[in-house]
């Protein structure tokens, strides 16, 4: 009888799951094909084979053994816990304030955290797995969901985007690091005037004077929403957030003994987070490797010293975000089994959908 029961639970299982896939497809949300996953693992594994030939494995390990572990696990592990928290304070609350107002605190953990197994093994299938969760068990538009993300992910381009700046100009005055060329100044700066553009247009009469079909489509519904309070918060935690990633490097290449100046290290750090997410890695690896041959000079040329701190960095970090997404998955998962009504009424304008 049990056996029965459990094959009983097992079918069952296994039918919600492709009823949940067949919706999503309906629905234009498309599960990335198997090629697609396993590109970014055959480009890493030649990242890692082009940065390894010429290293000994052993002066790898030897470099790794050497790294003091009281300073680099703590510094990394930490940014992973603030990455986590600023996920939360920053995506999940755009998801409440323009997209579904009703979602909790729950809910938020669920859908955030819950994903990051898919983050960390491929970032366009976590990209799914949110579509799916906001879409199924919130009976959210998808074009509203994409709206809320874009607005936490242009704020943390943004955030980055400033302490750079912010680096790079007073390194151009005091000369910390003369290897840092001002010229980076120049891939930076034209963010400011594009984000004077967006907030003259958006606070102003000319979203109703000027390009309205723009002003109105639903991908621009956090645009149309925002008030000054909320791109406050979202600036603040993603600030915070690219500050922690900073330090947590800053400390890492302590760890290592490797002697960067701090405008370098605000440079490269973000470049190497974001190297995780890029379609080149697999697993949190590959990007972060390649972008950390910019720092081999301060390594005196020693590529397994800077080959054991990049991939360092990605460990910890896959791993982290890893045990977080198992904790969570689970609640994740139950919750996509409830399907609920797609919304009719806009929950914040009160307009009919």
């Amino acid at each position: 009888m049990d056996q029965d029961a459990n094959n009983n639970e097992n079918d069952h299982a296994t039918d919600s799951a492709r009823d949940i896939i067949h919706e999503l497809e309906e629905e234009g949300i498309q599960r990335p094909a198997l090629w697609k996953q396993a590109v970014p693992w055959l480009i890493t594994a030649a990242i890692l084979w082009y940065i390894f030939k010429d290293i000994n494995f052993q002066d790898f390990l030897a470099r790794l053994s050497g790294a003091r572990m009281s300073i680099l696990l703590p510094a990394m592990f930490g940014y992973v816990i603030v990455f986590a928290m600023g996920d939360i304070l920053s995506w999940g609350l755009c998801y409440r304030w323009f997209a579904t107002p009703d979602i909790t605190n729950r809910e938020l953990t669920h859908v955030r955290w819950g994903t990051y197994l898919f983050q960390a093994l491929y970032t366009p299938l976590h990209a799914v797995s949110l579509f799916a969760y906001m879409v199924r068990h919130k009976g959210s538009p998808i074009m509203w969901v994409l709206s809320a993300g874009g607005f936490a992910g242009l704020s943390d381009m943004l955030m980055v985007n400033l302490v750079m700046c912010v680096a790079i100009s007073l390194n151009a005055i005091y000369g910390f690091a003369p290897e840092l060329e001002w010229w980076w100044l120049c891939v930076l700066l034209p963010s400011w005037p594009l984000l004077y553009a967006h907030f003259r247009y958006w606070f102003t009469d000319s979203r109703d004077k000027y390009l309205t079909r723009f002003s109105n489509h639903p991908l621009t519904r956090s645009a149309q929403l925002a008030k000054p309070p909320h791109y406050l918060k979202v600036y603040a935690v993603r600030l915070t957030v690219a500050l922690a990633g900073i330090l947590a490097h800053y400390l890492s290449l302590k760890a290592f003994m490797i002697e960067v100046p701090l405008p370098v290290v605000v440079v490269v750090a973000p470049l190497i987070i974001g190297g995780a997410f890029l379609p080149i890695s697999g697993g949190g690896f590959g990007g972060p490797q390649l972008v950390a041959l910019i720092l081999l000079p301060y390594a005196d040329g020693d590529e397994a010293l800077l080959a054991a701190y990049s991939m360092s960095f990605s460990a910890c970090f896959t791993l982290g975000r890893a045990l977080i997404g198992a904790f969570f998955l689970p609640g994740y998962l139950r919750d996509l089994r409830v399907k609920v009504p797609r919304m009719t009424t806009d929950p914040i304008t009160g307009e009919s959908l």
